[in-house]
């Protein structure tokens, strides 16, 4: 299929298709075919979507058709699945499968990804079970979306972890900025055997705890949890939630029996 006839997935979860270099050896030899649907097929449920005069939509295999035009290939193998155009949620599920897949798609690509077909479905659940995924993984997903931007720049660049950005995301956002700074002079410490850092060289631009700090008071890891727990009041759901996020499922199961004993002493 010409390249002429083909555009790339206005709806695809990525951004802008980058780093191809990867893809290089597209000019020579095409490994997979990508997966395209129809303009009708397409039209049909998207009839906004501007797709120029393309005869055929890339589901599967934006990046390849990237790295096509990237490299000079004029055309690409392609498999026509109108199958895949039986609802919006069908195209979308298809797509964030794929890109899951790949190393190259980061975790917020991916959390948006995930949001966005749990949004088209209307379900968490629904949206596991198509991505073949357990309901807490699309859970623990989506609430990196309530990371501050410069906390989810931070964890994009590979200074923080999954776990510890779901952590950070429960607490209100005025406070994550804190949390983290007081993680990460607690962590530093730690590797120092415990010397305190008081007078230590800032941190280069890009590393962990570059974040302006905007005249705000450290909090303690203690305030971070009380301000988030005051917050939550007395909605049982969300201080569910917040506890859940920061301690984890042993870590909750823990608690649960904490508090159990507590209830059993004499008063």
């Amino acid at each position: 299929m010409p390249l002429l006839h083909l555009a790339a997935n206005p709806r695809n979860p990525r951004g802008a298709q980058t780093g191809l270099d990867d893809l290089a050896s597209i000019v020579d030899q095409q490994l997979q075919p990508v997966s395209v649907v129809s303009r009708t097929s397409w039209l049909r449920l998207w009839p906004d979507d501007s797709i120029g005069d393309a005869k055929y939509v890339v589901v599967n295999g934006c990046r390849r058709l990237a790295a096509a035009h990237h490299f000079g290939r004029p055309s690409l193998d392609v498999v026509i699945r109108d199958s895949l155009a039986t609802s919006a949620s069908a195209i979308l599920a298809a797509a964030i499968t794929e890109n899951i897949a790949r190393k190259n798609f980061d975790v917020m690509e991916e959390a948006r990804a995930v949001d966005l077909l749990a949004n088209e479905l209307s379900s968490a659940a629904e949206a596991a079970r198509r991505l073949k995924r357990t309901e807490g993984w699309v859970s623990q997903r989506r609430v990196l979306l309530r990371l501050h931007p410069d906390l989810q720049a931070v964890l994009v660049g590979g200074s923080m972890s999954v776990r510890i950005a779901r952590e950070l995301a429960v607490l209100p956002a005025d406070t994550q900025d804190d949390a983290w700074r007081a993680r990460t002079s607690r962590d530093t410490e730690a590797n120092l055997g415990g010397q305190p850092t008081h007078g230590a060289k800032p941190a280069p631009a890009g590393s962990q705890g570059n974040l302006p700090r905007k005249g705000r008071p450290r909090l303690t890891n203690h305030e971070v949890l009380a301000r988030a727990v005051r917050k939550a009041g007395y909605d049982v759901d969300a201080l569910a939630d917040v506890l859940f996020e920061l301690l984890g499922e042993e870590g909750v199961s823990t608690l649960t029996v904490l508090l159990e004993n507590r209830r059993a002493l004499p008063r």
